[in-house]
């Protein structure tokens, strides 16, 4: 088998958007393709090596499980091995236990299958999961049990029926992925039957050029290399995949794969030594990027800033360097495959049995585990049953939990039709209402107002808030464009628009010119240029319905390890610099609203807000999380303010 050096710089174009995609840079908003591009690519090596041995006569089932083990396991063990220290010291019980699960699918690789049950790739919880993006290895190498033994059945038949039959299986594959994104989105997302036509098209494709070899055409790997860099950038986190939409990048990996001969532009492109050198450590960049981003969000109060961000990224290719070079190549050095091929079984087998083991009994010991990790206090259990309740009953994650009268005070994601219609009927049948928009913190103050019983008399409220939707970012994703257009056409819907808003309030933008520091320690700064779009935007909307600016509330961000390690009578204290930044926080707003109603929620969650008894008690957390309110904590909040003094 000839080496392909474009094929490693390939990986690379591949991996790089995975990485920036997880550590959350808006730029690499579809960079999750970049595991179909794995896929693809992973078709057309296997494809090609086990038709070299078969056509050699050299092919054996048990040397390609062996090869596919040294391949992937070392580093594997390496990165799951070094997660445990960190899962022990960083995470709160639930979040170990979790781990634990994980730990012990990862190792029998159905991870896969463990996630699909627990939550949505792209939901905020999965960013704290350390072991999260192993689903990839699960469905790679549960394709690998089968693949070898149908490929050799077929062989006798011939090329021809070879890539007949490929053809036949990718194009089922892709089908029952287009209907599994309408009907099954999460399994369609995670299960191997849904991913493996990308294997199999790029066995068709080692399949044309084992025949034909690798055929020189300077325009189509120039396309293909634009296919797939244009999704990496324009799709979206919720761009349904795979369906037709994985087509694109999949179809241009092809292109390179099939056309771009050593004298292409394209192929000289990829093989030079910075995209090689990164394609190598591919594998291993892949598997540090998680659990560094994850343990690092879980350690850290606040959203990590852009240098952060940037400086895990690179430190993930720091690592993965480090494990190519000494874990990597020696499994994969022909002077050890002896002394492996004779004990490398049992080695693998060993620390496989052991961290199989270590999940397992993390899962279903993690009461006594937790109680030795947290020195045993007497109320670890209790609080642990206070969070775990708060987080599974949430309103702003949980749409189970959203409330919804089945009349007219209820909360949607979206403006569509339906809820157009909806809000039409109920403005004929009670007058003009009132409503509430904005980002996952508009959720918890719709609930506030819903669940307040001084404000019974209000039944026609209606919650349009979406978790990150921020303005001025009109996306088709926030559908903030179509309220506004809404307001214009039906005015006098609403008596009252409440917007509330808290992303572009609470940290330092890194490379933002405009920015006003609140204070030293960098707790809350304002990105100018978007305050302007958001009061642009309300005014234009003020036109036609009373606005109210609701500006930011100062949250508790009491970390989860912090309430583990105190008793339920413990000593809270709210973040001074909060408090005394806040307040020039408001006194700035305040200046730059002309026109517009402001008013300070701030006044309640800042300056009337006592610890411990606003945080919670040994019967209830108000809190969920670090910066949203439980259920509970909505009507213990939505008692403190009545929106009928609002409308005087």
């Amino acid at each position: 088998m000839q080496y392909r050096a474009e094929i490693d710089g390939l990986r690379a174009i591949a991996v790089i958007p995975v990485v920036l995609f997880h550590a959350g840079f808006s730029y690499f908003s579809g960079g999750y393709i970049g595991v179909d591009i794995f896929f693809v690519i992973s078709g057309y090596l296997i494809t090609t090596i086990l038709i070299h041995e078969m056509e050699n006569n050299r092919f054996s089932l048990f040397n390609f499980y062996e090869r596919r083990a040294r391949r992937i396991l070392p580093a594997l063990y390496i990165v799951l091995l070094s997660c445990l220290p960190f899962a022990w010291v960083l995470m709160v019980p639930y979040q170990f236990k979790d781990f634990s699960q994980s730990l012990a699918a990862t190792t029998l690789f159905a991870s896969n299958f463990l996630f699909w049950l627990e939550t949505g790739y792209f939901d905020t919880a999965a960013y704290q999961k350390p072991l999260l993006h192993t689903w990839s290895l699960a469905v790679e190498e549960q394709f690998y049990i089968l693949y070898p033994i149908i490929l050799l059945a077929i062989y006798r038949y011939g090329f021809r029926v070879i890539l007949l039959f490929f053809v036949g299986l990718s194009v089922l594959g892709f089908l029952l992925s287009e209907w599994g994104w309408r009907n099954i989105t999460s399994a369609n997302f995670y299960f191997m039957p849904m991913r493996a036509w990308e294997f199999f098209l790029g066995g068709i494709s080692a399949i044309i050029v084992y025949k034909k070899g690798v055929i020189k055409n300077q325009f189509y790997p120039i396309l293909g290399l634009s296919l797939v860099l244009g999704p990496i950038f324009i799709y979206e986190d919720g761009t349904p995949t795979p369906s037709v939409y994985n087509l694109i990048p999949v179809f241009g990996v092809l292109l390179i794969i099939v056309f771009a001969e050593k004298e292409t532009y394209i192929s000289r492109l990829l093989s030079l030594k910075p995209f090689v050198a990164i394609g190598l450590i591919s594998y291993s960049a892949y598997l540090w990027h998680q659990p560094i981003f994850a343990f690092a969000r879980i350690s850290n109060i606040f959203p990590l800033s852009n240098k952060i961000l940037i400086f895990l990224s690179l430190s993930s290719f720091v690592l993965a360097a480090i494990t190519w070079k000494f874990v990597e190549q020696p499994f994969r050095d022909k002077k050890n495959r002896a002394y492996l091929k004779k004990n490398g079984i049992k080695l693998f087998a060993s620390v496989n049995l052991i961290l199989l083991i270590l999940g397992v009994v993390g899962h279903f010991y993690s009461n006594q585990i937790n109680q030795y990790r947290f020195k045993a206090k007497p109320d670890v259990l209790l609080t642990e049953r206070l969070i775990v309740h708060a987080r599974n009953n949430n309103p702003v994650f949980n749409f189970r939990s959203r409330y919804d009268d089945g009349l007219c005070r209820f909360s949607v994601s979206n403006l569509d039709i339906n809820t157009e219609k909806r809000i039409l009927s109920c403005r004929e049948k009670f007058g003009a209402g009132l409503l509430v928009f904005g980002d996952s913190h508009a959720t918890n103050l719709f609930h506030t107002l819903v669940r307040n019983k001084y404000n019974d008399s209000r039944p026609f409220i209606v919650g349009i808030t979406k978790n990150g939707c921020h303005l001025p970012e009109l996306s088709n994703t926030c559908q903030y464009s179509n309220l506004l257009n809404f307001t214009r056409n039906y005015s006098g819907v609403f008596q009252m628009a409440i917007y509330e808003k808290a992303g572009f309030l609470m940290l330092d933008f890194d490379g933002e010119k405009e920015n006003l520091r609140l204070d030293e320690t960098k707790v809350a700064t304002i990105k100018v240029d978007v305050v302007e779009g958001v009061i642009r935007y309300l005014s234009d909307l003020n036109k036609h319905v009373d606005v109210l600016w609701f500006g930011p509330r100062v949250e508790p961000f009491i970390s989860e390890l912090e309430l583990y390690n105190l008793t339920c009578s413990g000593d809270f204290s709210l973040r001074p610099n909060h408090v005394k930044s806040f307040e020039r926080l408001d006194g700035f707003l305040e200046s730059r609203v002309h026109g517009l109603n402001f008013d300070y929620l701030s006044q309640i969650f800042v300056y009337d807000f006592s610890f411990p008894d606003d945080y919670g008690s040994c019967e209830k957390l108000y809190w969920f999380d670090r910066s949203h309110m439980s259920i509970e904590g909505e009507v213990r909040f939505g008692e403190k303010f009545n929106i009928l003094d609002l409308l005087q």
